[in-house]
Formats: structure tokens, sequence, C-alpha cells
């Protein structure tokens, strides 16, 4: 069994959403971060992919890992208004620009359409798949398969059979370990998948697990190598070696993406939700957040918080 099987097996995908949408007034999202790894169909019209924002053929996918910096423009024109790292503040604002097409309506008198289609893909429901593998937005030719999974996806959207659920789920997952083959024989991918087989290091599971469980705890280097099997002086290169990342920044990180969940759902204030991801000083805890999100946690709590682009 060779490492890509092993990651199949290991996988836990949940379909989150699929929509037709349609740009109504040009707009690029520069520097964005997805909380779900996207994919996207231009079905027609215009849409531009990275930082030198390429243009994306009709009928061509893009996949936009969660976690990594998004670069890209839904249609083309004279003005094109920018926004960055949060992307668009709620729904209503969006609506200024994309908004959902019902499958009821007739695409053919639409110029600018897209679909969209979110999952959540984690190994043993812990580790990111491809945020660990820091995979960048990829541009995919065209398939009939892909097309295939993506009508029988939207058919089940709008349907009401009993197993919509699972059905949905399993063609979900049957997409994203599509893509996993395809990613895994590209030559110029080859390099993200260099450190596959370290994803199914125990050790490196049961340290992402343990922080995921206990963020309001100590989290230290001494505490993470009791978890791991490992000397204190030893545990931070494990990760880096496993990770590519920090071990601290990484726990760090996944406090402040936990707090700006729990800004978003709860009501508790802001010193309350800093203790409850771990940090014991919440003007540390602000400032932290700050550089992180580039706005304050009172901002991130007076808006909705937007999943999908």
């Amino acid at each position: 069994m060779n490492d890509l099987e092993k990651i199949i097996n290991s996988l836990g995908i949940t379909y989150y959403n699929t929509s037709i949408r349609e740009t109504i007034k040009p707009v690029k999202l520069h520097g964005v971060i997805e909380q779900r790894d996207i994919l996207m169909r231009l079905d027609k019209g215009n849409m531009f992919i990275g930082k030198d924002y390429e243009a994306v053929k009709e009928g061509d996918y893009l996949f936009l890992p969660a976690g990594q910096t998004v670069h890209v423009q839904h249609g083309a024109g004279d003005r094109v208004d920018l926004f960055g790292l949060q992307g668009f503040k709620n729904q209503a604002e969006r609506e200024q620009y994309i908004v959902p097409v019902s499958l009821a309506q007739p695409l053919t008198k639409k110029r600018e359409v897209f679909t969209i289609i979110g999952v959540n893909v984690f190994i043993y429901n812990v580790v990111p798949l491809f945020h660990i593998l820091q995979m960048p937005c990829v541009k995919i030719p065209r398939t009939a398969y892909f097309d295939g999974l993506i009508e029988r996806i939207l058919e089940e959207q709008t349907g009401s059979l009993a197993g919509k659920s699972k059905m949905q789920n399993n063609l979900a997952e049957e997409l994203i370990i599509s893509l996993l083959r395809h990613f895994y024989l590209d030559k110029e991918l080859k390099e993200y998948f260099a450190r596959i087989e370290y994803l199914l290091d125990k050790r490196l599971i049961n340290i992402v697990q343990y922080v995921r469980n206990n963020l309001d705890k100590d989290l230290s280097n001494k505490v993470i190598s009791n978890i791991a099997y490992v000397s204190e002086d030893y545990v931070g290169q494990l990760f880096k070696t496993l990770t590519s990342r920090n071990l601290q920044e990484y726990i760090e990180n996944e406090r402040l993406e936990k707090a700006y969940q729990l800004l978003t759902a709860r009501s508790e204030n802001i010193q309350e939700i800093a203790h409850m991801v771990g940090f014991k000083d919440p003007a540390y805890f602000s400032r932290r957040f700050k550089l992180r999100y580039k706005e304050n946690a009172n901002a991130v709590r007076r808006k909705e918080k937007n999943y999908m682009m």
C-alpha cells in the first residue's frame, strides 16, 4: 500500500454546500484566506487567478485549499473593486457583486456564472490535509468526469430524496479522491506530496488532536513532548520536520482561529473568549488577534463570518 493509498484511507471528508453564482459586478479578492477547501468551475464569462491574475478558461476548474492565501477576480470590466484579507464582510456585501442563481433559472441569459463547492478534508478527522501539504491554488482543465460529479451533487442539492446528505457526502468524497489522484500525478505538484508519509506519523496525529482538544490548557513544549513521547528539546524539531511549521506558532494560530469562531458564535465577552482559548493576558490576545486578522476582535464580533467566497 503506497502513501497516497494510506492517506485516502485515512480521510474524513465533510460536504458543506454547492451553489451556482452570478457575478453582477467585477470584484477582485486579493489575499483572501478560505476557511474550507473550495472547488470552483467557471461556467461562463471571466475569472482570473493568482498574483498575476491569469485568465481561466470557461469550463476549467480552480481548487482553492483551506488556509492558503487566494487571489481571484470574478468578472471583468474597466473598474474592478478590491477586497483584501477578510474578503466580504457579510452576505449583503457579497451580493453587491456575486449573487446565487436558482437552478430553475436558464443560465443561457447569464453572462458571468460559476459553480462553487465547499468541503472540509481532514486526515483522521484531525489534520487539515491540503493546509498541511501547503497546496497552492490549482487550475484544472475541464473533464467530463468532474462535470458529472458536480451535476449529481447539484441534483441532490435541489432534491429531497431520502439519504440526501449521505449521498452528497459520498459524491464529495469521490470528488476529493479524484482530485488527489490528479494532483499526485501532476509533476508540478509532486513537491507538495514529498511530506505525505510524515502525515501518517502517529506522533503528529497525537499532537494535533491534543492541541485542538486542550486550547485552554498549558501547551508548552514540555507538555506536548509527553504527548508525542519524545524529549522536550526535540519535540519542536519533530513537529517542524513533519509539518514545516513552528510548533508554538501553530498552537497560537489554532487558538486565534478558535477565538475567531467563538466571537462569531458565542455571547461571552472578549476577555472570557481569550481565556477559553488559552490566552491568559487579554491585552496580548488583542494584539495578536489584530496582527493575524488585520482587525480587532470587536470588529469581528459585529460582522457575520463568510465561509465561502
